[in-house]
This record gives C-alpha cells, sequence and structure tokens, in this order.
C-alpha cells in the first residue's frame, strides 16, 4: 500500500482544473451519496441495480463538478484519445471517469462501482486490479486516483487507489 501524495492531484500545466486532493474527492463522492440517499431512497431500498446507482451518483456527481466547469464526468467512458480504452486486449468501461475528454494529460479520477460486493468477491477483486492498473502512470492512461465503491444499502465504502496500490488508511472508507 502507498500514501495518497496531494500534490499528484495538481496540475502541473497551464489549463487551471483545480486541486483534486483526497479530501476533494471524498467530499464531491460523499455530497453525492448524500444526495442520493436524499432523493432515491427507493432505489437503495429495492436494491436497485448498479447501473442505476451509478448514473444517479453520476447525476449528483457532475452538478458538484460543473462549478469547476474545466474536466468532465463521463459514464462507461471507453475512448483513450481516439482510440478504444484496452486492458490485455479488451475493451474497459470504467463506471465514471472525471476527465478531460481526448488526451490522457488531465486523466483525474476513475470509479468503479459494485452493489452489496465483498471485498474478496471476484467482481470486486476485478475491479480493484482494473483501478490498479488504470492509476499506474507508466500503464498507458495515467488516471491520478481510482476509487472503488461498494453500495451496501443507505452506506457506501470508498476505496482510494493511486499508482497501482490501494492507499494507507484510505480502504474501505464509509462516505
Amino acid at each position: 500500500m502507498s500514501e495518497l501524495k496531494v500534490e499528484e492531484f495538481s496540475n502541473g500545466g497551464s489549463m487551471s482544473i483545480g486541486g483534486y486532493s483526497k479530501e476533494k474527492i471524498k467530499d464531491l463522492l460523499s455530497s453525492a451519496k448524500t444526495s442520493l440517499n436524499n432523493n432515491d431512497q427507493e432505489l437503495l431500498i429495492l436494491g436497485g441495480n448498479e447501473q442505476s446507482l451509478v448514473f444517479r451518483l453520476g447525476v449528483y456527481l457532475h452538478q458538484q463538478l460543473e462549478k469547476d466547469g474545466a474536466v468532465a464526468l463521463d459514464s462507461e467512458y471507453t475512448k483513450h484519445a481516439k482510440n478504444p480504452k484496452l486492458l490485455n486486449e479488451r475493451i474497459i468501461r470504467p463506471d465514471l471517469v472525471i476527465h478531460q475528454r481526448g488526451h490522457d494529460i488531465h486523466n483525474l479520477v476513475v470509479i468503479e462501482c459494485k452493489r452489496r460486493a465483498g471485498y474478496q468477491s471476484k467482481k470486486a477483486k476485478s475491479d480493484i486490479d482494473k483501478l490498479k492498473k488504470l492509476t499506474t502512470q507508466g500503464f498507458g492512461y495515467g488516471y491520478r486516483v481510482g476509487v472503488f465503491l461498494n453500495f451496501k444499502n443507505e452506506s457506501v465504502e470508498a476505496t482510494f487507489i493511486q499508482n497501482g496500490e490501494i492507499v494507507t488508511g484510505w480502504e474501505k472508507v464509509v462516505l
């Protein structure tokens, strides 16, 4: 495990994309989760599927990010510049990404979500492995941080990943 480095979220170039510290990402996700709880309680109670929860979470996360304006939030984004996004020669579709489209310079956050997944389940492990690869700087995508969200009825646990490793102290953080 590694420690999350806040400076790696800051943009060293000329475009202003804001400083996305682990606290800011956690706050954005927590606020979106609160809106989900307040406005879409029946999805959680009735056991809405993963795609429904990701969509609604994305709506509320988008509302938070609109204020910044320099980044986009996309769901199931399959592009790597103009090419398909591939891992092990297969097209991948991260649940949510916060980035600037068209290049990898500002790939900020990649999010994978599961509903009531045990962290040792095959599906959770697969998503966490995907996030590790997408955040490994030499792997080609260079996302600065990955977040695995595990929806558990009314709570959500977040595990943060950076440089291909789960961040010490930021695993299973309740939002």
